[in-house]
């Protein structure tokens, strides 16, 4: 059974692997992992938006960051088995870099794969249970995926939920993801799994709405 509670934390440091594909995420240091908490994170920014900006301004004054081991600071919430970093002191949360070596990141061999879900945004339903449905849900995954927020392809089965990051590299995709935001769909594409998440490459040709 996947975890529907919330467990949020105060602002909280924390050390890992920072990766930036296909969106910002940390693998957390064994030693630096929260109770409770799994060993990998999406980060995104305050409010409604991604942290993609916050890394690409941290990069220019640092170099790249891309599989360093870093300190941060932020927010970290937790539900249905999965964690998310709230970076809400943006560029500010970077607390130290340790330039010595670069991590390759870790990912299995793509496979396709065809699946049926709701395409929901990862902040709204990590952080906020009230807003996981109704006319506010579509409105608010459509801001927060356009401002950057990670689109996830929400897909139920026997044991709960199962969540797939949408890899879209091209505005075609893109679009089509924002035009099917909360509605359940049928997709094509190549998963493969990649520091602790699912991750679809889609195609976005092929997305339809299942009535």
């Amino acid at each position: 059974m996947n975890d529907h509670s919330y467990e949020t934390s105060l602002l909280t440091e924390f050390e890992g692997m920072y990766f930036d594909q296909p969106f910002p995420m940390m693998v957390f240091d064994e030693y630096y992992i929260p109770e409770g908490v799994t060993q990998n994170a999406l980060i995104v920014g305050p409010g409604k938006s991604g942290a993609q900006e916050i890394f690409q301004q941290l990069e220019k004054q640092h170099g790249a960051l891309n599989g360093k081991s870093i300190r941060l600071k932020g927010t970290l919430y937790t539900t249905d088995n999965k964690t998310l970093i709230e970076l809400s002191q943006g560029v500010d949360a970077l607390l130290a870099i340790e330039r010595g070596y670069t991590y390759p990141i870790q990912r299995t061999a793509k496979k396709t794969m065809q699946l049926q879900g709701e395409i929901i945004n990862a902040k709204c339903w990590y952080t906020q249970q009230e807003i996981r449905d109704g006319y506010y849900h579509k409105r608010c995954s459509k801001a927060c995926i356009e401002n950057g927020i990670p689109p996830v392809l929400k897909v139920e089965n026997e044991s709960g939920n199962a969540f797939y990051l949408l890899d879209a590299t091209t505005a075609a995709g893109q679009e089509a993801i924002i035009d099917h935001i909360a509605k359940t769909v049928e997709v094509n594409g190549e998963v493969n799994f990649q520091n602790g998440w699912s991750v679809l490459s889609l195609d976005e040709n092929s997305i339809r709405t299942i009535d």
